[in-house]
């Protein structure tokens, strides 16, 4: 506990997605990244990452699954550096 929160409960999340009108199938994707540890929650926090799919490009789906992926990585790959830092991507590792 935490000034009286549970670390892992102070935020409750959920997630829903949506076809939409131009695809047969839902290209929106998203990634959750819970803090291990009371002290990574109050060092980095929660990480929330969403993709809108594209909707027109046919591989908007891959793109849609790949920049959730890609930044989850790089966000736990660079976990010495404040969470914005962590995020900054300097291309597919």
């Amino acid at each position: 506990m935490l000034n009286g929160v549970h670390w892992k409960k102070a935020v409750r999340h959920a997630a829903k997605t949506d076809i939409g009108l131009r695809r047969a199938n839902n290209q929106d994707s998203h990634i959750v990244v819970l803090a291990e540890t009371p002290r990574r929650w109050l060092e980095r926090g929660h990480l929330f990452v969403v993709a809108d799919g594209r909707g027109a490009p046919a591989a908007g789906g891959v793109a849609s699954r790949r920049a959730p992926e890609t930044h989850s990585k790089s966000y736990k790959k660079r976990n010495n550096k404040p969470p914005p830092l962590a995020m900054e991507h300097d291309g597919y590792e």
